[in-house]
């Protein structure tokens, strides 16, 4: 059997999985005692290909008025599909484990609420990391608005090399975290700084 797969990126997605199409084209082939070459159209990868991202994180958060974060309680929604590919189950698991993001959150409570309406939920770009990435930065940024503080507060709460010690489990780099954390508040300020000149039609 050869499956070959375009130029499309990587093979980590999509392509990672097999499908019932290429075993039922070698099946075919033995049965016929000759080759057989089944191409799939735009439309078929479209409605039979894994899909990813069809998941609700529903989070609370508890904290002080100082803005120390005690904990939070993350409720999963995710569409797992009809048929479970490779890492399909994984998914979900991967977003509670990254929940705390890079930031020190001593507890955590995780729950999944996971159902199939579709077809199988795959691997697309960084695999359940950034389904956990994206409701703890939204989470800091609601935090700060409440406590009436600028978004520039979770630099309180990034991990110390000794708290990631005792946290072996939380898959995060927090090495040189600070100085990423500056050159993206100032490139976002420049842009927001841009979009203020375009909205009163003066010079950038």
């Amino acid at each position: 059997m050869r499956v070959i797969t375009p130029e499309v990126g990587g093979g980590f997605g999509s392509k990672l999985n097999v499908y019932a199409e290429e075993a039922l084209a070698g099946y075919v082939a033995m049965r016929l005692g000759k080759p057989v070459k089944w191409i799939e159209t735009r439309r078929e990868n479209f409605q039979t290909a894994i899909h990813g991202r069809d998941q609700i994180d529903d989070v609370e958060v508890a904290f002080k008025r100082d803005g120390t974060i005690l904990g939070l309680r993350v409720h999963i929604i995710a569409d797992l599909g009809a048929y479970y590919q490779l890492l399909t189950p994984l998914i979900p698991t991967l977003t509670g484990l990254m929940a705390s993001g890079c930031y020190k959150i001593p507890a955590i409570r995780k729950r999944s609420l996971e159902f199939s309406q579709q077809n199988g939920y795959g691997c697309l770009q960084r695999s359940g990391t950034s389904r956990g990435n994206v409701p703890v930065e939204r989470t800091i940024d609601l935090v700060a608005a409440e406590l009436k503080k600028d978004r520039e507060v979770r630099r309180e709460f990034v991990k110390t090399e000794g708290f990631y010690a005792y946290r072996k489990s939380q898959f995060t780099d927090i090495a040189h975290r600070d100085p990423f954390l500056s050159s993206a508040a100032h490139q976002i300020d420049g842009a927001f700084d841009q979009v203020r000149c375009l909205g009163t039609s003066a010079p950038l």
